[in-house]
């Protein structure tokens, strides 16, 4: 009986030693998992601490980057806006010269000023201008003016005919001007023609020629036919080759 009694005592011990190891096998292997995933949850927050720092550091070498690579396309930009202006600036770009033809009132012959007023001789003076009003320098300019090119004065102050003949001229008369450089706003007088008082109508052709272009231009200008009537712009053409402009003042304007 007693050794019944020890039988199942000792059982009973077993039982609860197991029971107790189990416990404690189990309670460390929650102590370890806890440690483990404590471990892996620190590692975790480490590496994403790290990928964090990374991260910034990324997006600051990043930003650098970008800044750097505005500021090269700014400077790009300004190298190529110079290198333009410096082509322009050479070649004239999209400048070109214009031809300015200003009629003038009545003037006395010149010394003629002293003689009574019913003995001076008059006539009508018209100036041809070629003008840079672009911003910068046009090159090389050269100008053929050809038409009514009417006379000059000799010596004594009288006609000379031996200069102009006829005041109207033909296809074989022509002046020629240049080369010639024009500063930005420069005008630069080219020719002065003289003609009779009672001269009501000339016409020039004008061929223009510079470092990066030429044209034509033929202006008309009439006056009535009244005893010193200043003469007026009638009539504009531009040609280029053999194209005319159908719009002049769009033509001359700088690109």
């Amino acid at each position: 009986m007693f050794e019944d009694f020890f039988m199942k005592y000792s059982y009973s011990i077993v039982v609860v030693v197991l029971a107790i190891a189990i416990a404690i096998t189990q309670c460390v292997k929650e102590i370890k998992d806890q440690k483990e995933t404590s471990d892996r949850e620190a590692k975790l927050d480490s590496t994403n601490e790290e990928l964090k720092r990374k991260s910034d550091a990324l997006g600051q070498m990043q930003e650098k980057a970008l800044a750097k690579s505005e500021d090269l396309a700014e400077k790009q930009a300004k190298a190529i806006e110079l290198q333009l202006h410096l082509n322009r600036y050479v070649t004239g770009g999209g400048n070109k010269p214009v031809v300015f033809i200003r009629p003038l009132p009545m003037y006395v012959y010149p010394g003629h000023e002293k003689r009574p007023r019913e003995r001076q001789e008059k006539y009508k003076p018209i100036e041809i201008f070629l003008s840079n009003n672009g911003t910068v320098p046009l090159r090389n300019v050269k100008i053929r003016i050809s038409g009514s090119l009417g006379f000059e004065f000799n010596e004594e102050g009288n006609r000379d005919i031996a200069a102009y003949p006829n005041p109207i001229k033909t296809k074989t008369g022509f002046v020629e001007v240049g080369p010639m450089t024009l500063a930005k706003d420069q005008s630069e007088l080219v020719f002065k023609g003289n003609y009779e008082t009672w001269t009501y109508k000339v016409s020039y052709a004008c061929d223009v020629m510079w470092e990066n272009g030429f044209y034509t231009t033929i202006q008309t200008f009439e006056s009535e036919p009244a005893y010193g009537a200043v003469l007026a712009l009638k009539n504009t053409r531009i040609i280029v080759g053999n194209k005319e402009i159908p719009d002049p003042e769009l033509f001359f304007k700088e690109e």
